[in-house]
Order: C-alpha cells, then structure tokens, then sequence
C-alpha cells in the first residue's frame, strides 16, 4: 500500500476500529460519515468493522477498493448509502455487503443521479427487512442499472413512487426477496419501460404491471420461475423484446388484464404463451397442490385420443434474428387413461379438469360438485371475439364439439357461480 492509502486508512480506522487498550479512557472520535472517494482503489490488508455512530457512506467511497471482509452488524444509524459506494469493490474473504441491523436505511440510490450503490459488485448484498425509498418517493424518476441485483431484500415498497419512469437494466436482477414476494408497480402512471433483464431470474411469485407500460426489454422475466400470476393494467399489450418469460410456466402462471382486451393478450407475441387469461378483478385462482384432497373425478378421454404411446411435443418457430415466432403444441396420438391431456384449474373452491388441450373438436369440462338447477356456464369464443359456443353446465361431466370450426386458436371461459376462469384451447 502506498503512503497515500496508509494515511486514509490509518485516520478513518481511528474511528472505525475498536481500541483494544482497557485503560485508555480519552474519548474516541464519533465517525458519522466515510466521505466522497475515502477508499477509493484501496488495498486494505485487514477487515472493517464499521461503528454504530456511522449514518452515510459517500459516493465512491469504496469503488474498486480491495478489502478481505467489511463488517455492518454495529451501524444501526445507517441512513445513506451514495451512488457508486461499492462499485467493482472487491471483498477477498467474506463476499457479503450484510446491512441487515441498519434499519435507518432509507436511500442508496438518488432518484436525480446516476450510477448505483451497488453497482458491478459481484457479492452478496444483505439489505434491512424493510426497504422504502422514503426520502425519494416522491422524486424518483429512475431505478438505476444493477441498483438492487444480486440483493437479499425483505420487500421493496413503490406506492409512493408515482412519478417514476423508467426501471434500468438488471435492476432487480437475481433479487432475493425473503418476506413480501409480490412487486406492485401499479401506482408508477409514469412508467413506460423496462429494461432488459430488470428482473431476471429473481424470486417474486405476483407482478403487478402499471397501465402506462409501453415496452419491457429482452430476458426481463426470465428465468423466474417461482412467478403465479401478472396483472397487466394496459388495455394494450406491452411490446416485448427477446424471451421475456422463458422460464416461466405459462400453464400455469395466470395473466390477468382488462376484461376487453382478454383477446388482444391471446393473440400479441410472447403473452399468447399463457394459458390461463383472466379478467381482473376475477377471483384469484391458487396453482393446484397435486397433494390435494380433492374429491375426484373419473377422467375418460375418447378411445381415439388413446392410441400411441409417445407425448405431447412442444414445438417453437425462430426466425433468422433469433426471436421465436411461433409456439405450436403437437398433441400425441396415444394417451392412456391415465394419463389424460387436461388442464386443471380451480373456481369458486371447485376444481375444474378440461381435456383434452389440443383437441381435434371434442372437448370436456367436469366440475366437482356441480348440481342440477345451477347457472355455471361454458363460453368459447374465437380470436375475431365472438361467441361460437354456449353451453350451461347441468352435470359433473359437460361435452362440448367445435370440430366444425377450423383449426386454431379459440378461449373457453367458465363462469362457476359468478366467478369466471379463461383457458386456451388449440384446435388441431
């Protein structure tokens, strides 16, 4: 270490390191603050404790400093942390930003600035339970890039966040949310875009998408596969870049958006890859536990549809750029009974089997507890949106036929007391 650094280190260490003489009884200097560039291309030979008095980190304070562990447990009065704190910072030993004992923390990261705290640090960033970006709510206008990657978070609050605009790239990267997994974006009626990859591989399982959503970037969902449902506000479907869901499980991962705009998200690139397209404001409909209870049904699927023994094949269509333009399921022609191509869902507390999905033109529909004298009915309608099938649901077990309609895409909606649910069939 050159002379410069040894004298940084040795006057902030002097109100960073604990005194390890019992008699010295002189007050120690309080260090509320390591300031702009104070570490800045550091080699440090030794791990840093920070104190209890410390309430901001500069900006650059520790970018592109080599330090074998930093330690936060004391900075209980951590309000501050600046763009570029812990930019390229290098930790040799243990790889862990661990801010979890600093409630205070509200900012680290301005909403009128650019460059983030954490940006290219390649660790593990532990933030406190409860992350609100109180003091910029109101100001913020952009989440900058990689401002909360790889980050362990309680939850991240944006209802105050009513004039932002744009979510940078990686923002939300690989973010580990340990309490609250639902991202509400809805109040951001400012929000156009989202960068690419702004939540990839991330663990949230609810997304709620504001109305003023114009364009969300390549890879910006992939890979989350914990996500169960998306509600799209926009009467318009986002545009999407490249492989936006890969990852996701689109047969069961719900969309919800405008009841009037069900067909458009049906047939718009990428949102056409859901199965289950439901009107907000409809029930939420929990994923199935196979481990369930339910009362069960006896499944019969037409002997025609049970007569080969290899399975369904999902086949997709790119074009020379890369970007897959076609999703074609190829129902096999031999299933066996127990092994019937269906679809479950659950409405209204009762469980829905629909088989089989594709189908050449006989459909089935059985509901638990279906009694006679009740008004559940079946709707089908084409991508045009109009009604070419309805049909009241009198029975356990309901058959429908659109064999005379061509081949395609069509949307069932099964109304069970009031409550609706939204499939695709493929017509083959």
């Amino acid at each position: 270490m050159n002379s410069k650094y040894i004298t940084i280190v040795l006057c902030l260490l002097w109100g960073i390191l604990p005194l390890q003489s019992q008699t010295n009884t002189k007050k120690q200097p309080s260090l509320e603050e390591i300031g702009t560039s104070a570490f800045q291309g550091a080699t440090i030979g030794q791990g840093m404790i920070l104190p209890a008095s410390l309430k901001s980190i500069g900006n650059n304070a520790f970018q592109n400093a080599t330090i074998p562990c930093m330690n936060f447990t004391k900075c209980i009065n951590l309000e501050q942390i600046n763009p570029n704190a812990f930019n390229s910072t290098t930790l040799t030993n243990a790889n862990v930003l661990d801010f979890n004992n600093s409630n205070k923390l509200r900012c680290y990261i301005s909403g009128t600035q650019s460059g983030s705290s954490f940006a290219n640090f390649s660790g593990e960033v532990i933030l406190p339970r409860e992350v609100v970006m109180a003091l910029h709510k109101n100001s913020l206008k952009t989440i900058a890039e990689s401002a909360f990657e790889n980050s362990t978070i309680g939850s991240v609050d944006f209802l105050g966040c009513a004039n932002l605009e744009e979510i940078s790239a990686n923002a939300f990267r690989n973010m580990k949310l340990t309490e609250q997994v639902t991202i509400d974006l809805s109040v951001m009626v400012k929000l156009t875009a989202i960068g690419n990859a702004a939540f990839q591989k991330s663990n949230l399982t609810k997304l709620i998408l504001p109305s003023s959503l114009k364009n969300i970037g390549n890879n910006t969902f992939e890979a989350c596969t914990s996500l169960a449902s998306i509600t799209s506000h926009n009467s318009t479907p986002p545009t999407l870049g490249t492989t936006v869901f890969n990852g996701v499980d689109t047969e069961i991962c719900k969309l919800l958006v405008p009841e009037a705009s069900i067909t458009r998200y049906a047939k718009a690139t990428q949102w056409e890859d859901f199965f289950r397209i439901l009107a907000i404001g409809s029930e939420p409909i929990e994923p199935v536990d196979p481990e369930e209870d339910w009362e069960e049904i006896d499944v019969q699927i037409p002997s025609d549809e049970c007569s080969d023994k290899d399975a369904n094949q999902i086949l997709f269509t790119y074009d020379p750029a890369g970007n897959r333009i076609k999703r074609e399921i190829i129902l096999a022609n031999t299933r066996s009974a127990e092994q019937p191509v269906s679809f479950i869902d659950i409405v209204d507390n009762q469980k829905v089997v629909i088989y089989p999905n594709p189908t050449r033109g006989a459909l089935t529909v059985e509901v638990s507890g279906t009694v006679p004298g009740k008004s559940d009915i079946i709707q089908i309608y084409n991508m045009q949106g109009h009604l070419i099938k309805h049909q009241s649901m009198e029975n356990i077990r309901t058959s429908l036929d659109i064999s005379a309609q061509p081949k395609g895409v069509y949307l069932m909606k099964i109304i069970i007391n009031q409550k609706a649910t939204t499939w695709k069939i493929i017509k083959e």
